[in-house]
């Protein structure tokens, strides 16, 4: 996968500790590594 992305994230977002901040956003990354596997 190559590109650039940029992450958005609401306030609090960055006070949830990196697990519970990855466990939010984890689907989302996963998705995009399926979506360019398939390209």
């Amino acid at each position: 996968m190559c590109g650039s992305f940029v992450v958005v994230v609401r306030r609090g977002f960055l006070e949830m500790g990196f697990e519970a901040a990855f466990s939010v956003i984890e689907p989302s990354l996963n998705s995009l590594i399926i979506d360019s596997e398939n390209k």
